[in-house]
């Protein structure tokens, strides 16, 4: 009984470690799946998060500035780190690759009639405006 007691207690603590995703301080973690209050997934900034096997997944985005390059200007953008502009990060850049990701932002700033419209456009699709240079 002893030892099927201490085998349960690894067993638990293996399935533990293996399965707690950490978070870099360079991402955002996002995980989905079943048995989570949001459907789009809950979006981890700091510390980690357990990952429940076969019922959950993770994926990760990356918070490394980007650079646009416009006729007019350069302009960089990164995902938020703000709750809410993290949240729609994951629901609208999750599956997209780094060169979908910068032609979204380029649409979004190119239809700015002002600088506070292209802001909400992009905290709309999760990226925020980091610096922008006049050329």
């Amino acid at each position: 009984m002893l030892i099927a007691g201490l085998a349960f207690t690894a067993l638990g603590a293996l399935l533990y470690i293996t399965r707690f995703q950490h978070c870099p301080e360079n991402r955002l973690l996002v995980v989905y799946g079943a048995g989570l209050s949001s459907s789009h997934g809950v979006v981890v900034t700091k510390n980690g998060r357990f990952v429940w096997p076969i019922l959950q997944d993770h994926a990760f985005l990356s918070l490394k500035p980007i650079t646009l390059h416009t006729p007019h200007s350069d302009t960089t953008v990164r995902i938020g780190d703000d709750p809410d502009v993290a949240r729609n990060a994951a629901i609208h850049l999750l599956q997209l690759s780094d060169d979908e990701i910068r032609a979204m932002a380029a649409k979004a700033l190119a239809e700015e009639p002002s600088q506070s419209d292209s802001a909400s456009r992009l905290a709309a699709i999760g990226l925020v405006r980091v610096q922008r240079r006049a050329l």
